[in-house]
């Protein structure tokens, strides 16, 4: 022992620009691993996403839930799809002005054109039903609003703003992103 004290924790910032696959999510999971591993005092992410899968943005978002550091997210682009779903995993959930939001049913895109069986749609119109209706309901639950509400935001393609987004509780205010000089800022790596 050195006898120095350990330095103070910081509030760490990280830069998420992929769509959220199993690379995508792992990386960045490790990433705050790292962060808490450090002591973090806040993890905040900073996030643009055109979505991606959605059994990987609920695995980040139970892992960031789950944390015993504040989360925060932070719109600094467009927040898309299964992105949003990570983003409700913010213990404060922010915007930077032109910031913007859709919201879409989950798609099906059949890798390789394969031809499927009757069962195989079947099973993928169950999955995809199944996706549909707990993304709704960790949306509604977060907001604390009726599901039917909510899922009516899924009907369509909607691209809504920050003026929608701060009237329906989806961020608390709209604000240029700000790192303080005294935290630590990391992008997200796609492959380590």
């Amino acid at each position: 022992m050195n006898g120095n004290p350990p330095p103070p924790p910081k509030d760490y910032y990280l830069g998420f620009n992929y769509v959220f696959d199993r690379q995508s999510a792992s990386n960045l999971v490790a990433l705050v691993q790292q962060a808490v591993t450090l002591k973090a005092k806040s993890v905040t992410i900073c996030l643009t996403s055109n979505g991606g899968a959605p059994d990987q943005a609920l695995y980040v978002y139970e892992i960031l839930s789950a944390l015993n550091v504040p989360v925060n997210t932070h719109a600094i682009g467009t927040v898309q799809s299964a992105a949003m779903i990570v983003f409700m995993a913010g213990e404060r959930r922010r915007a930077s002005p032109g910031a913007n939001f859709l919201f879409h049913d989950t798609v099906f895109n059949p890798a390789g054109g394969a031809p499927l069986r009757y069962d195989d749609l079947l099973g993928h119109a169950g999955a995809i039903d199944h996706n549909d209706k707990w993304s709704h309901q960790l949306i509604a639950d977060n907001l604390d609003r009726p599901v039917k509400e909510v899922a009516e935001w899924f009907y369509g393609q909607n691209t809504r703003d920050t003026d929608f987004a701060l009237a329906n509780g989806i961020i608390e205010e709209v604000q240029p992103l700000l790192v303080p000089s005294s935290a630590e800022f990391c992008q997200v790596a796609y492959k380590f």
